[in-house]
């Protein structure tokens, strides 16, 4: 290998004294002797005076002798002393660099060259690593001396020996980083520090004097992560203490990130946090140590809050304030959470309804012990609201009575009022004394549409009047137009059938129910529209009814209407959702009615 590396070192050499055009090697003492005595007498050819002497004769500076020059000496007897180039002949001080890496990774460990002295070929012994580390390869890319240079280097890996050697046309003559060392670190192995030192160095031919500063590779473990809680279920408010129990690798744990399912976090080590809420939590603990290593451990609804149902509001009570929230929910007026419809849904039906605030207020009352209230024997519930048909003219106001009958177990109901807007207006809404001791709420939630739910502790009587509509007609009112209470459910119980649809004429006489003379399908209104708009259609004998909507590609969105609806004028409205119960994009649709043997399909278009 020696050989390899004089023959390079020969061909840069002679490369380099070409390029420099003037200077040569010198052939005797004296030719040395003259270069430094021109330049002391301040010779124009030189740049500076003198070279290091190991004896008397010569002992100035010779930094600033020309590069050219002093890469050429030779090593030479000068007036009984043995000039010694400060370039050329000088210790060569090296460095092994000691690096940090992770079981199972490739550590990169820098050899360093920390003089200034002109070198343009390098031999390398490294020992240290055999049978610890795996040697992987020398990285010689950006950077490095050996990648920025362009240098050639050669290697053989021996089971005592990693044995490097290397040359360049281009000397180093700066300290820095000569290459990288890649090993790999077994997964297995024990955290150490793996010590790896320069046995032999020989630079630019024949240089062997040379210091190192050893250093190596420290394998080390990342922590472990572990914690335990004081407390994982009970009511709200619950306060529990989590305390961390991760074991440190080599380095101390000094990060800590907490979450706690519900979007709160810390940074403490041990902290301790209060759940105000139901509901089941998801907990996660990260740890970092001082050399950013990390480990993490996530649990799935480790922590379990119970649920006191019938606490809409989580005050930790139930009031009749809950059953207030519930009917103004069930009006539009209040949103509520997922979280809070379970907790509100104390008949475990999965429906939010009038009886569910009914039964809180039972028992706020004392006539149920505790909730949530199942009943083992559920009672049938039903009636029939009646709303008579009227007529009236344009500019005046018309009262409608909106009537039960038949009424069983009615301890609340929900509904809507839907009236073309273009015909009438809200006047007032009065509630009779049948429905004296229930909660009400009622929202005028769209143009044409009043939502009303209400509730009681006791059953109502199984006739009455429940409250008066007053509305006025407007001066677009023409010939006829009807006023229905849809979506009406009668404690958890929906049915079209408790449902009712009065006509408003401007004819003489009461015109009943005014059945159609043909099945129709008639244009939304408004088209277009955002977020409802109304679909009326006309059946000319009782029949069952379908009115579904698609997109324009023909896939299936929602279904409006399913049921057996008797003759006469009907309507159903869309929100602009699926079936799913989530807004759909904007653009064009198409309603579809199959009533009996009658089908047609009308485009409608949707904005946002």
């Amino acid at each position: 290998m020696r050989s390899t590396f004089f023959f390079l070192s020969s061909i840069i050499f002679f490369i380099s004294t070409l390029n420099a055009g003037t200077i040569r090697k010198p052939k005797d003492d004296s030719t040395i002797k003259r270069y430094i005595d021109a330049n002391s007498a301040g010779d124009s050819n030189g740049e500076a005076s003198g070279a290091y002497c190991d004896k008397t004769g010569y002992s100035v500076d010779s930094s600033n002798i020309p590069y050219d020059i002093i890469h050429n000496l030779e090593i030479s007897n000068l007036d009984s002393g043995l000039l010694i180039n400060p370039l050329t002949r000088s210790q060569y001080n090296l460095e092994v660099d000691s690096v940090y890496f992770v079981h199972g990774d490739t550590a990169i460990l820098p050899i360093n060259n920390i003089s200034v002295s002109p070198l343009s070929s390098i031999e390398l012994k490294i020992a240290g690593y055999q049978g610890i580390l795996e040697f992987i390869d020398i990285k010689d890319d950006e950077g490095t001396h050996f990648g920025d240079l362009g240098w050639m280097t050669v290697y053989n890996n021996t089971d005592t020996l990693l044995i490097t050697a290397s040359a360049g046309s281009v000397p180093i003559s700066t300290s820095g980083t000569l290459f990288n060392l890649l090993l790999a670190i077994p997964e297995d192995l024990e955290s150490q520090f793996v010590p790896i030192t320069i046995t032999e160095f020989v630079g630019n031919e024949d240089f062997t004097d040379f210091n190192v500063i050893p250093g190596g590779v420290q394998s080390v473990w990342g922590p472990e992560v572990a914690f335990s809680l004081d407390v994982v279920n009970g009511s709200y408010p619950l306060e529990v203490n989590f305390l961390d129990e991760s074991a440190a690798g080599t380095f101390p744990i000094d990060v800590w990130n907490w979450t706690f399912g519900n979007d709160s976090i810390s940074g403490e080590q041990n902290p301790t946090f209060t759940y105000l809420y139901p509901g089941e939590y998801d907990i996660s603990l990260i740890v970092e140590d001082e050399f950013n290593l990390t480990d993490t451990v996530f649990y799935t609804s480790l922590i379990q809050v119970d649920t006191l149902y019938g606490d809409v509001t989580f005050n930790t009570m139930v009031q009749s304030f809950d059953a207030s929230m519930i009917l103004r929910n069930l009006v539009d007026l209040e949103p509520l959470t997922p979280l809070q419809m379970r907790v509100g849904d104390v008949s475990l039906n999965d429906t939010l309804s009038t009886l569910d605030a009914n039964y809180i207020l039972q028992y706020m009352v004392g006539l149920i012990e505790s909730l949530p209230y199942v009943p083992a024997e559920e009672a049938e519930s039903g009636g029939e609201f009646v709303m008579d048909d009227i007529v009236a003219e344009p500019g005046t106001i018309i009262n409608i009575p909106v009537m039960i009958q038949d009424a069983r177990n009615f301890n609340g109901f929900k509904g809507s009022i839907v009236y073309d807007p273009t015909a009438f207006s809200l006047d007032t809404l009065i509630f009779t004394d049948y429905l004296n001791n229930y909660l009400i709420e009622y929202n005028e939630s769209a143009p044409g549409e009043i939502k009303i739910a209400a509730s009681g502790i006791q059953p109502a009587e199984p006739n009455g009047v429940l409250a008066h509509i007053s509305l006025l007609v407007l001066d677009g009112f023409n010939f006829e137009s009807s006023i229905r209470l849809e979506h009406v459910m009668i404690n958890e119980n929906s049915s079209s059938d408790v449902g009712t649809e009065m006509m408003v004429s401007s004819e003489l006489g009461i015109r009943g129910h005014s059945i159609p003379d043909r099945y129709s399908l008639h244009q939304n209104y408004p088209n277009p529209f955002n977020p409802t708009t109304k679909i009326s259609y006309d059946l000319l004998e009782e029949t069952n009814v379908k009115i579904l909507i698609f997109d324009t590609m023909g896939r299936y969105v929602n279904t409006l209407v399913d049921d057996n609806q008797r003759a006469g004028h009907h309507s159903a409205f869309w929100n602009g959702t699926n079936k799913s119960g989530h807004s759909v994009s904007a653009g064009v649709y198409v309603y579809v009615i199959q009533a009996g043997g009658f089908y047609e399909m009308k485009k409608m278009i949707l904005l946002k």
